[in-house]
C-alpha cells in the first residue's frame, strides 16, 4: 500500500457543493483517472480516501487536504497529473506527495485553520467591534446538543482576529477538541454570511503557538 497526500483548491465554480458531493467527486474523478486505489471490506467496498476537514457549503478553499491509499507503484506526481485531467472546473490538486502508509489520519491531527472574511461593505466601526471581542477574558455562545443547549466559551479558539483593508483575517481551533465557527464569530461582529466571502487559506498543526503544514516543509 503506498498513500498519497494531496493540497487541493476548492474554487468558486463548486463552491456551493457539499463535503459529501466532494467526496463523490473525487471518488469519480478516481475512476476515470484509472488510478489504482486500494478499497474498504464489506458489501459496499469504497476507495480509501480520507479528508482532513469538512468544509462548509458556500466557502472557498486554497487548503483542502486529501489522502489516497493507492496501490504500490503510482507516484504522488502520477496521481496529481492524472486526477487533474478528470476533476471538474472548481477544483484542482496543486501538491502532492508520497506520505508513510503509518501517517496519522489528517483529521486525527488537524487543530486549527486560516480564513479570509472578505466584507463587502466594511462598516467604519468594524475595526473597533474586533478589538472589543479580543478583549473579552469570555466569549460565551450557545450550541445544541443531541440532548440540550450548551454553553461554550469559545475566546480560547480564536487565536488571531484582525482587519486587514476590506477583509478579516481569523486563525482558530479547528477539529475534535475545539471547533471555531466562522457563523459565530460574524455574528459576534454584526455580520453574517451574506455580508462576507469566506475563504479558507489554511490547515495546520498547531503547537506552542506555532503552526505546521499537512505536507512537508510547510509552516506558517
Amino acid at each position: 500500500m503506498a498513500k498519497v497526500r494531496v493540497r487541493f483548491h476548492k474554487g468558486k465554480a463548486v463552491k456551493y457543493l457539499s463535503h459529501l458531493d466532494i467526496l463523490r467527486t473525487f471518488e469519480r474523478a478516481l475512476r476515470r483517472a484509472g488510478i489504482q486505489m486500494l478499497y474498504s471490506e464489506g458489501f459496499h467496498p469504497k476507495p480509501r480516501l480520507a479528508f482532513a476537514s469538512a468544509l462548509s457549503v458556500g466557502v472557498t478553499s486554497e487548503a483542502e487536504y486529501a489522502d489516497f491509499e493507492v496501490v504500490e507503484g503510482q507516484t504522488a506526481a502520477f496521481v496529481m497529473e492524472r486526477l487533474n485531467r478528470v476533476l471538474p472546473d472548481g477544483l484542482k490538486i496543486v501538491e502532492a506527495e508520497s506520505a508513510p502508509a503509518s501517517a496519522a489520519a489528517l483529521m486525527a491531527v488537524v487543530n486549527a485553520a486560516s480564513y479570509k472574511l472578505h466584507v463587502h461593505k466594511v462598516d467604519p466601526e468594524l475595526g473597533e467591534r474586533i478589538q472589543t471581542l479580543l478583549n473579552k477574558e469570555e466569549i460565551c455562545v450557545e450550541r445544541q446538543g443531541k440532548k440540550a443547549l450548551r454553553t461554550l466559551d469559545i475566546r480560547p479558539w480564536i487565536y488571531e482576529l484582525r482587519l486587514e483593508g476590506s477583509s478579516i483575517c481569523l486563525d482558530a481551533a479547528s477539529g475534535s477538541a475545539g471547533n471555531l465557527r466562522i457563523e459565530e464569530v460574524l455574528s459576534l461582529l454584526d455580520l453574517d454570511f451574506a455580508d462576507v466571502e469566506v475563504h479558507r487559506t489554511g490547515l495546520w498543526v498547531r503547537s506552542d503557538q506555532s503552526l505546521t503544514g499537512l505536507l512537508s516543509g510547510g509552516t506558517a
